[in-house]
């Protein structure tokens, strides 16, 4: 048994490429969808999709071993600076929170009240696309691509961003961790 990355395309209707956050950075959908599958089952082809392009993306990671690799979590130093730049204490309890925290995007509303598409993504990816059957029954195609698409840029733009600590690089652990309590402590002062 070979771990080694299929390199064989896979047979997916709705294909993806995915950023190195594992949120869709293009999606193209087979104009052949709705003659060869349901409307009601184009979440779970999404999803296999999805699947397909995480496995093609991390393939030779999962390959070597180095399950490390896989982990999204920042660094604590760079969850720390993240901390200090917060301006509001939610803000600071979504950066704090960072693993735990469940993104969700819907696209528009349809005629049928719901909307067209949702995706749910955790830190470490997407866990859920959900696309409407009764509007995806008449939507085009390039349609459905698109509002996947732009649900990942709403989540993408919702997710905190961790760099690490430029302007507090000269700060030792200790001293980063006792800024944090301090402007902890700020924000709650303000929050009142």
């Amino acid at each position: 048994m070979s771990l080694a990355p299929n390199t064989a395309p896979a047979s997916v209707l709705i294909g993806m490429e995915l950023d190195q956050w594992r949120l869709p950075l293009s999606v193209e959908v087979d104009r052949s969808l709705h003659q060869r599958r349901d409307p009601s089952e184009f979440s779970a082809e999404a999803m296999a999709g999805y699947w397909v392009a995480f496995w093609r993306r991390e393939a030779a990671t999962i390959a070597s071993g180095q399950w490390e690799r896989l982990s999204l979590r920042p660094t604590r130093r760079a969850q720390l600076a993240a901390l200090l730049g917060a301006s509001t204490l939610a803000e600071f309890a979504t950066i704090e929170t960072v693993g735990d925290s469940v993104y969700e995007a819907s696209g528009p509303a349809t005629d049928f009240d719901t909307p067209s598409v949702t995706v749910r993504a955790e830190w470490s990816g997407v866990s859920e696309i959900l696309i409407g059957p009764r509007w995806a029954a008449t939507a085009q195609p390039f349609e459905i691509g698109h509002d996947i698409l732009a649900c990942a840029d709403e989540i993408r733009a919702q997710r905190p961003v961790f760099d690490e600590p430029g302007r507090w690089a000269d700060l030792s652990d200790a001293e980063l961790e006792s800024a944090v309590a301090q402007h902890r402590l700020q924000l709650e002062g303000l929050s009142r």
